[in-house]
C-alpha cells in the first residue's frame, strides 16, 4: 500500500514538473502574455514564455538594435501604464515545431510591427522578435 501510495505522489510530482517547463502549452497563450506586456506593462509572466536565448531587434532604416531577454524585460519593467492601441495578428507559420506570429501594434499615426518566432524544443516559447515601425 505504501508503495502504491509512493508512486501516486512520485508520478503526481513529475507531471506537474512537466507541464511547468517551457512555458505553455499553446502559442496563443504566449502571444497573448507578450501584447499583454507590451500593450499594459503587465510582465510578471512574460519571463515564463521567453526562451532564456531569445533575441529582440529593433529595425529602423539599415539601423538594427539587438536585445536579450533580461534587457527587454528590464525595458518593459514597470511601464504599468496601459497604451491607446488596437492589436491585429496573423499566422504566417504553424509547424510542428516552429511558429511565426505576426502582431501589429496599430497606434494613433504610425503603425509597430513585430515578428514573434516561437519554437516548441521544450515547450512553445518565444525564442525571437523583429521589430519596426511605420
Amino acid at each position: 500500500m505504501l508503495a502504491v501510495i509512493a508512486l501516486l505522489v512520485a508520478g503526481t510530482a513529475a507531471n506537474a514538473h512537466v507541464k511547468t517547463i517551457g512555458g505553455n502549452a499553446t502559442t496563443d497563450d504566449a502571444i497573448n502574455t507578450y501584447i499583454s506586456a507590451i500593450t499594459s506593462g503587465k510582465t510578471s509572466n512574460l519571463d515564463k514564455e521567453l526562451d532564456d536565448n531569445m533575441k529582440f531587434s529593433v529595425h529602423r532604416g539599415d539601423n538594427v538594435n539587438s536585445i536579450n531577454k533580461d534587457e527587454l524585460l528590464d525595458n518593459l519593467k514597470d511601464t504599468g501604464a496601459s497604451q491607446p492601441l488596437s492589436t491585429k495578428t496573423t499566422s504566417l507559420q504553424d509547424d510542428d515545431g516552429i511558429a511565426k506570429i505576426k502582431v501589429e501594434f496599430i497606434y494613433d499615426g504610425f503603425m509597430r510591427t513585430d515578428v514573434v518566432t516561437l519554437n516548441k524544443s521544450t515547450g512553445w516559447m518565444i525564442t525571437n522578435v523583429d521589430s519596426t515601425t511605420k
